[in-house]
């Protein structure tokens, strides 16, 4: 009942939470607008995917540079036609602010939406981004009616592709306990949906 959609951004000055679910490509701009009209307690919520085509920057910073303060990114893997059934769900939040982790995990959190925090905003953002590149090519390869063993090849190829653009991009090794799992779930999710 507290969960509305609206085109007109003076009806958020009150919002406790905001899900900016707007293509990358507007972000800056959406955000700028937003500066003087949310409260300081307003915690944004990045759900789009994607860089900044001019700067090449992730959507998080791209926020923080308008708003002044760091934002929560949302990622899955879901898939959207089960979520809508209410079926069993997770995602990955994070965020820099563990405050405003705690807030959005128990603002999304039920028993059949299950939902992780981290503070490695960089890994969830870089994972969001390129598993949706994975599953195109997946996608392509469906499309194509190519055999399981060349569409595994394509998966080996981006996987090692993937891990490697992520540990350019956060100077951290690839290991079992950071976020990259998000990203092979989700690869994996997208193999057996189309398998």
């Amino acid at each position: 009942d507290n969960i509305f959609a609206t085109n007109d951004l003076n009806d958020l000055k009150d919002a406790e939470v905001i899900f900016l679910t707007i293509p990358s490509s507007k972000m800056r701009e959406v955000t700028r607008s937003l500066k003087d009209i949310i409260s300081p307690d307003c915690v944004l919520v990045n759900t789009a995917k994607g860089l900044e085509k001019q700067s090449q920057k992730r959507m998080s910073e791209v926020i923080k540079e308008e708003i002044g303060r760091p934002a929560c990114v949302l990622s899955g893997p879901n898939i959207a036609a089960e979520m809508v059934e209410r079926t069993f769900s997770s995602a990955s939040i994070a965020c820099e602010d563990e405050q405003y982790l705690d807030k959005v995990k128990k603002a999304l959190s039920t028993p059949k939406f299950k939902v992780s925090a981290s503070t490695d905003v960089i890994g969830v953002e870089y994972c969001g981004i390129i598993k949706n590149v994975i599953a195109i090519s997946q996608g392509i390869c469906e499309g194509m009616k190519i055999n399981d063993n060349a569409r595994f090849s394509v998966f080996t190829k981006t996987y090692n592709e993937t891990k490697d653009i992520i540990e350019n991009a956060t100077s951290e090794p690839i290991s079992g306990n950071n976020i990259f799992f998000i990203l092979i779930l989700s690869i994996l999710i997208v193999l057996f949906y189309f398998l």
